[in-house]
C-alpha cells in the first residue's frame, strides 16, 4: 500500500534486520530511473523515489529475450514470395515449357544459393560456426558465374541446410557435382575439410549412419590431421582469422564424432591437443562461441573420463581390467557434472538454437549413461529415466519447434535414446507405473512423429517396443494438453495403421536396420555383462577359491542356455525366467567370470612356437609373456657369438621383446643387439624393441647434462641409441629410474615429442613409485599428452611389495602394464647358489664370470646375514619344485607370469639352452594351484596383505 504524501518524508516502514526471510537475496535490481540517478531502489513496484518524483517506475517490467527469435520477417517475406511465384509458374506453364525450364539461369540459382545461405547463418550457424555466410555471399556476388572454391563450399553449405531443415526450395546443387568439387586441386585443404564436413551432414540426414555419411566424416578428420590442426604447434604459422577459423573447425569435428560414436557406437580417431576457440575474431558472429564452448566442454569431460572408450570396448567385448568398478566411477561422475552444468546454466544472449542443443544432448547423455549403468549392472539410485525423460518434455517445451527442428536426424535419434531408456527402465522391473511412463512415451512419440514430418524408421521401433511393453497392441492414450510443443497425432491401433495413416513419412535406409526392416522384434534384455572379464584382483580371489567344478558348469550352462536367443524366436524380457536370472545376477557373475578367457590376439602367431602374446597395459601392443633382456650379459661377460646365438633362439622360441638400455655395458649391449638384428635380417614389425634413457654410462665422465631425465638428455640420449640399434625408432622407451631434479612435465614433453617424431611409439618407467607415476599420468592428461602405458619394476618371489601392492590401483584408473625384471633375482632363485664353498660363486655363474661394478657388489653379499636369510628360502623352496618336477627357476619364472597384472617377465640368459628351460615356463601355469602358492607363500613369509578399503 502506497502511503500519504505526507508521510513520504519519513522514512518507509522496514522489517526488523533480525526478522527472518524466507530466501536470503543474492543481487539487488533497480529500476531504470533509479539506475541512472544512482539512488537506492526500494524494488516495489512503484518504487518511493520514483513516486516521489512523480516518474513512470519500470521496476514491474520484465527484460524481453535477447537477439533474434528466429528469421527476420524480411527473410520469411522473400522466402514466401519466391516459394508462391515458383507454384505459380508451375501451375501455368505447359509440358513444354516445364521441360525448357528444367535448368535455371544462373542468375536464378544465385539468388536461391543466397538466400540458403541466409538462412545458414540464421538458422544453423550457431551450432556449425564454421563459414562465415556474409563473406562467402560477397564472393559469390562478385563472381556469380565462376565455379570456384567459393562456390563449391557454398554448394555444400546449401545442401546440408536444405537436408538438415528440410526446406522446399526451387533449386539446390547437385550431390555429384559437390562431392566431385571436394576433391579439386584449386579448392585450398581448409574449404576442402568443410566441404567434406558438410556433405558428412547431408548424408547423414539422407542415411543415418549410412557408410558415406560416416566416410565422409573420416575424411574430413583425416584432412584435419593432415593438416596438424590437432597440434597446438600448428596454429603459431597461421594468421588470427585462420586460427579462429580452425579451432572451431577442429572443435566442432571433436563433437560430432563422439556424438556419432555414441548414436552408432564407433570407435573414436580424433584426439585434439590444443586449445578451446576463444572469444572474438574478425566475424560479426562472436556471440555464439560462448555457448558453442558450453558444449565442446561437456563433450570433452566425457572424452576425458574415458566413457565413450569404455563404450566401445565393452561392445567389443575388450578385456579391460576391472571393467566394473571403472565404470561405476565413471558414471557416477559424469551424472554429477551433468547435473552441476544444468545448474550453472547463465545462458544471457543466447541463441535458441544453441540452447536447444545443450538441453537436448545434456538428458541425452544422462539416458546413455543410465543405459551404460545397466549394462554394467551398476544399481544408481540417482539416475531415473522418468525423470530423465520429464527434465526433457519440460525442456522442450521451452523451446521453439524451429530451434529443436535445426538438430535435425540428431534430436530424433537423443529423443529414440531417451524413450528407450524409460522402456528399458520398465522391463528391469524398476517400479515405474504404467500409467506415468505411459504418457511420457506418449510425448515422446509425437515428437518423432512431428518433428521434420516424422521419423517412420524409428516410429516402428518405439511403437513396437511400447507394444512388447505393455502387453498389448494398443498405445496408452495422454489426455488433451499433454503433448509438448508438437501436435500430437491421432492414436493408431498397430504398427501398420500409424504407417499407412502418414504416407508423407519418407523412409531411410539405417545401418543397423538394413535388411531386418520387416523382421523387427523385441531384443532380449542385454545382459552382456554377465560374461564380462574379471578384474585381476578378482581373478586372484576366485583361483584361490575351493569349488565344485562339476556344479559351476551346470550353472554356467544354464546361463548361457537361457541367455542365447534361439533363430526362431527371442527372450521375452517380461518372462519369469529372464526377470528370475535378471535379479540373481551377482550370484551368477563369479561363475561366468571363471569360464572366460582373456582373448587380447586377433591374430595368432603362424609358427605355433607355443608362446603367449599379451597387450601391454590397455595400449594395442602386444609383447610376448617372456622378454629377452641383456643386462650384464651382452657386451659384458657373454661373447657376441653367444650373444648372438641367445637372440636366435629366442626368436626361434617366439620371444618378440628385446629389452636393453643406453648404460647397459656403457652402451654395449645395445651395439651387439642391433648387430644381431641386422645380421639375422628379421622383419622390424615383427620385433618390439625397448631401451632405458637416464644414466648416460655412455657418455664418459662428463655427466652434467649426460644423464637424467632433462628434455635435452632424454631427447639426445635416445637419438644416441639409435645410432648403437642402428634403429630407427624403438617400440618403447622407459624412464630409466626417477629424476627428481627435473620437472615432471619437462619429463612428459620430452618423451612425446619422441613419440610426436616417431623415435618411439610408447613411452613407460621403471623402477618408479606409485606417486611418481600417478603424477605423470595427470600431467600428460592435463596437457593431453601421452602418459606412461607401462613399468618395469624389480619382481620376484623375494621382492613384491610394490607390484602386488602400491601399484594396485594403478592397474585399473590408468590401464598400467608390467614388464618386469629379475624373476630369479639374478640367479639367486635358480638354486646354484645354495651351496657356495668359501664364500666363491660358481665360475659359471653371473656372479662369478662378471667382472662388473655390480658383480663386485653382489660378490660381497655372500656370507651376510640378508644373504644367509635369502638362500635359506630358496632351499626351502627346492622341495616344492621337485614336486612338480620342475626346476627352480621354472618355478620362480612361472610364479611371476601367474600375476595377471605382468604382461611380460624379462629374463636375461648367456647360453640358448637356458633360454628352452625358460620358456618351458608357460607350460606349468597350470601346476602352480591356489595350495602351490600357499605353500610358497608360508615359505617367503612376505605376502602382500591388501586392505579392502583402500584398495580394489
Amino acid at each position: 500500500m502506497t502511503p500519504p504524501p505526507s508521510a513520504s518524508a519519513s522514512p518507509p516502514s522496514r522489517p526488523p534486520r533480525n526478522a527472518p526471510t524466507a530466501r536470503q537475496r543474492l543481487a539487488r535490481r533497480a529500476c531504470d530511473s533509479c539506475k541512472i540517478r544512482k539512488i537506492r531502489c526500494s524494488e516495489t513496484p512503484p518504487c518511493n523515489a520514483c513516486e516521489a518524483s512523480g516518474i513512470d517506475c519500470t521496476f514491474i517490467q520484465t527484460q524481453g529475450t535477447r537477439g533474434p527469435r528466429g528469421l527476420r520477417p524480411r527473410t520469411l517475406d522473400k522466402i514466401e514470395r519466391r516459394r508462391q511465384g515458383e507454384s505459380s509458374k508451375r501451375s501455368t506453364s505447359s509440358p513444354e515449357q516445364t521441360v525448357a525450364k528444367k535448368s535455371p539461369s544462373p542468375i536464378d540459382e544465385t539468388a536461391c544459393l543466397l538466400e540458403i545461405l541466409e538462412v545458414y547463418s540464421e538458422r544453423l550457424f550457431p551450432i556449425w560456426p564454421i563459414v562465415d555466410a556474409t563473406d562467402l555471399g560477397n564472393q559469390i556476388r562478385q563472381s556469380p558465374n565462376a565455379g570456384g572454391a567459393a562456390r563449391c563450399l557454398a554448394n555444400a553449405v546449401a545442401l546440408a541446410a536444405i537436408a538438415q531443415l528440410k526446406l522446399d526450395t526451387a533449386w539446390q546443387p547437385r550431390v555429384e557435382e559437390a562431392e566431385t568439387s571436394g576433391l579439386s586441386e584449386s579448392l585450398g585443404l581448409l574449404d576442402a575439410l568443410r566441404v567434406s564436413f558438410f556433405l558428412h551432414i547431408y548424408h547423414e540426414n539422407a542415411s543415418p549412419g549410412g557408410t558415406k555419411s560416416l566416410v565422409y566424416l573420416r575424411e574430413a578428420i583425416t584432412q584435419a590431421q593432415i593438416l596438424r590442426l590437432d597440434r597446438e604447434s600448428t596454429y603459431a604459422s597461421l594468421s588470427e582469422p585462420d586460427q579462429h577459423v580452425s579451432r572451431r573447425i577442429l572443435w566442432l569435428l571433436f563433437v560430432t564424432e563422439r556424438g556419432v560414436a555414441l548414436l552408432h557406437k564407433l570407435p573414436i580417431v580424433l584426439k585434439p591437443n590444443i586449445l578451446f576457440p576463444w572469444f572474438g575474431g574478425v566475424d560479426d558472429r562472436a556471440e555464439v562461441l560462448p555457448a558453442f564452448l558450453k558444449l565442446v566442454h561437456l563433450f570433452w569431460v566425457f572424452d576425458q573420463s574415458g566413457i565413450f572408450e569404455l563404450l566401445h570396448n565393452f561392445d567389443a567385448d575388450s578385456d579391460i581390467p576391472s571393467m566394473a568398478s571403472v565404470a561405476q566411477g565413471c558414471l557416477e561422475l559424469l551424472q554429477q557434472k551433468l547435473l552441476d552444468s544444468a545448474d550453472n546454466d547463465d545462458w544471457g544472449p543466447i541463441n535458441e538454437v544453441q540452447r536447444a542443443d545443450m538441453f537436448v544432448t545434456r538428458q541425452w547423455m544422462r539416458a546413455v549413461l543410465w543405459r551404460a549403468a545397466l549394462r554394467f549392472g551398476i544399481v544408481t539410485p540417482a539416475m531415473n529415466p522418468i525423470d530423465i525423460a520429464k527434465d526433457f518434455l519440460g525442456l522442450v517445451s521451452e523451446l521453439p519447434k524451429t530451434a529443436l527442428e535445426s538438430h535435425g536426424p540428431t534430436l530424433e535419434f537423443k529423443t529414440f535414446e531417451i524413450a528407450t531408456a524409460v522402456i528399458d527402465a520398465m522391463a528391469s522391473e524398476q517400479s515405474i507405473p504404467d500409467d506415468q511412463s505411459g504418457r511420457i512415451l506418449h510425448q515422446l512419440r509425437d515428437i518423432l512423429s512431428s518433428c521434420r514430418g516424422g521419423n517412420r524408421t524409428l516410429l516402428s521401433l518405439l511403437t513396437i517396443r511400447m507394444d512388447a511393453i505393455f502387453n498389448s497392441c494398443r498405445l496408452l492414450e495422454a489426455s488433451d494438453g499433454e503433448a509438448v510443443v508438437f501436435e500430437p497425432q491421432a492414436s493408431y491401433h498397430d504398427t501398420a495403421d500409424l504407417l499407412t495413416a502418414q504416407p508423407n513419412l519418407t523412409m531411410p535406409t539405417y545401418q543397423f536396420m538394413e535388411g531386418q526392416a520387416s523382421q523387427i522384434c523385441w531384443p532380449p534384455l542385454d545382459l552382456g555383462y554377465l560374461v564380462r572379464s574379471p578384474s585381476p584382483l578378482t581373478r586372484m580371489l576366485l583361483e584361490s577359491m575351493p569349488r565344485d567344478v562339476e556344479q559351476d558348469q551346470q550353472a554356467v550352462r544354464q546361463i548361457i542356455e537361457t541367455s542365447t536367443c534361439s533363430s526362431n524366436k527371442c527372450i521375452d524380457p517380461l518372462s519369469p525366467s529372464v526377470s528370475h536370472l535378471h535379479r540373481n545376477l551377482t550370484s551368477h557373475k563369479s561363475l561366468t567370470t571363471k569360464i572366460v578367457e582373456s582373448i587380447t590376439m586377433a591374430w595368432a602367431e603362424p609358427r605355433d612356437t607355443g608362446m603367449v602374446y599379451r597387450r601391454l597395459g590397455r595400449s594395442g601392443l602386444h609383447v610376448s609373456a617372456i622378454a629377452l633382456g641383456s643386462w650384464m650379459t651382452y657386451g659384458g661377460y657373454a661373447e657376441d657369438e653367444e650373444a648372438f646365438a641367445c637372440m636366435k633362439k629366442a626368436y626361434d622360441l617366439g620371444i618378440n621383446f628385446f629389452d636393453t638400455a643406453e648404460n647397459y655395458t656403457a652402451g654395449q649391449a645395445e651395439i651387439v643387439m642391433g648387430k644381431a638384428i641386422k645380421h639375422f635380417g628379421w622383419k622390424r614389425s615383427d620385433l618390439v624393441i625397448s631401451t632405458k634413457i637416464n644414466w648416460g654410462a655412455v657418455n664418459g665422465e662428463i655427466l652434467v647434462n649426460n644423464h637424467g631425465l632433462s628434455r635435452k638428455h632424454v631427447i639426445e640420449g635416445l637419438e644416441a641409441s639409435l645410432e648403437r640399434l642402428q634403429l630407427k625408432y624403438v617400440d618403447i622407451v622407459y624412464a630409466h629410474r626417477p629424476d627428481r631434479l627435473t620437472p615432471m612435465e619437462e619429463t612428459v614433453r620430452a618423451f612425446n615429442y619422441l613419440i610426436d617424431n616417431g623415435k618411439a611409439f610408447y613411452w613407460g618407467t621403471s623402477e618408479w613409485s606409485a606417486d611418481e607415476i600417478a603424477e605423470a599420468v595427470g600431467i600428460a592428461r592435463d596437457l593431453r599428452m601421452i602418459g606412461p602405458v607401462v613399468e618395469q619394476p624389480f619382481y620376484n618371489i623375494l621382492a613384491r611389495d610394490r607390484v602386488e601392492g602400491q601399484f594396485q590401483r594403478l592397474y585399473e584408473r590408468v590401464g598400467l602394464g608390467i614388464t618386469s625384471f629379475s624373476p630369479i633375482k639374478m640367479g639367486v632363485l635358480s638354486g646354484k647358489y645354495n651351496n657356495i664353498v668359501d664364500g666363491q660363486p660358481p665360475k659359471d655363474s653371473r656372479f662369478g664370470a662378471s667382472k662388473d661394478a655390480f658383480a663386485d657388489f653382489m660378490r660381497g653379499r655372500i656370507g651376510t646375514d640378508d644373504w644367509e636369510e635369502e638362500i635359506e628360502k630358496v632351499r626351502q623352496l627346492k622341495p616344492i619344485a621337485d614336486k612338480l618336477g620342475i626346476s627352480q627357476a621354472q618355478l620362480a619364472v612361472a610364479w611371476c607370469l601367474k600375476n595377471p597384472n605382468v604382461t611380460s617377465v624379462i629374463t636375461g640368459a648367456s647360453r640358448p639352452e637356458q633360454l628352452e628351460e625358460t620358456v618351458a615356463s608357460l607350460k606349468i601355469l597350470d601346476k602352480l594351484t591356489p595350495e602351490i602358492m600357499e605353500e610358497i607363500d608360508a615359505v617367503t613369509k612376505n605376502k602382500v596383505e591388501l586392505d579392502p578399503a583402500r584398495q580394489s
